[in-house]
């Protein structure tokens, strides 16, 4: 596999090695199979500040099957607006340039750190005519997303550093710049003026088109269940297509290091699930039972 690196932008390609087998397939009758029909690129949007060799890990389970991986792991810098367009549209960038608009592309998200970066990109398709032959199979969502609170905000922004005085001044920092932000909010709110949808609000009401799965805990203590159970609850009224997969005690991001095979499986039946709506033009019901 070919890997390499941007000059500007630290991201991370992979293409796969060729396998052998035929590409006259009667029946859908593996993973393998389906990305012989129609083959795949995975965009993977890391949590915030997470390190790549973790991320690598769960490009990994697509590359072992067949699929091009393109990986990305924001800053703390990278989710402010202004830098998450600009990172958004540097992504969708290599996708193009990368030659993958041909491949259906599935987007593997975390966190809210990376459903901002995703909030931006969605944008950029839906508004940008150069992306415009970028097609979307579907969006995996891990650990996210969550209705935050300031505390909870806090807690995400410093969940990767090492315990020092840096930190907790970090942490000192972004209470307060949240706190004013919050506050800013409310008195506008108050005096009428108009205050910009939070990206979880966005978020609920995405007009996508295209089959989701929730990976998500009862024990996740940054990004509570029940803010994902009400995303679920809103998008199926919508009638989205959902599949929710939720475990009882994996926390932020840890769900598959504490369930490695079951989050597997869950990856590959929903992408076969997508190829083979992609393939037969329409969104089919595979049997899926939410846990």
């Amino acid at each position: 596999m070919a890997e390499q690196e941007g000059d500007d932008l630290e991201y991370h390609v992979t293409f796969p090695t060729p396998k052998p087998g035929s590409d006259q397939i009667s029946e859908y009758n593996s993973v393998e199979d389906l990305l012989r029909k129609r083959e795949t690129a995975v965009l993977l949007i890391g949590w915030m500040d997470c390190q790549d060799k973790y991320l690598a890990k769960y490009s990994k389970l697509y590359e072992d099957i067949g699929c091009t991986t393109v990986r990305y792991s924001p800053s703390f810098k990278d989710v402010t607006d202004a830098n998450a367009t600009s990172i958004a549209k540097k992504l969708l960038e290599v996708v193009v340039d990368m030659n993958l608009c041909d491949n259906p592309v599935l987007f593997h998200v975390f966190s809210n750190g990376g459903c901002k970066i995703y909030s931006c990109m969605r944008r950029e398709l839906e508004n940008n005519p150069y992306y415009e032959d970028i097609t979307k199979l579907g969006v995996l969502y891990d650990s996210a997303p969550g209705n935050l609170s300031i505390n909870q905000q806090v807690a995400s922004v410093t969940s990767n550093l090492q315990a020092n005085l840096w930190t907790s001044l970090l942490k000192i920092a972004c209470y307060v710049s949240l706190s004013f932000a919050y506050g800013l909010r409310r008195i506008l709110h108050l005096f009428g003026q108009t205050v910009h949808e939070t990206l979880y609000d966005r978020m609920m009401y995405y007009q996508d088109g295209c089959p989701e799965i929730y990976l998500y805990s009862k024990a996740d203590e940054i990004v509570k269940s029940s803010d994902v159970d009400n995303m679920i609850e809103k998008r199926r009224i919508q009638g989205v297509d959902i599949t929710a997969i939720c475990w009882v005690d994996s926390s932020h991001v840890q769900h598959f290091r504490l369930h490695q095979e079951d989050y597997t499986k869950n990856c590959y039946d929903f992408l076969s699930k997508c190829i083979i709506a992609s393939l037969e033009g329409e969104y089919v019901d595979l049997d899926y039972k939410d846990k």
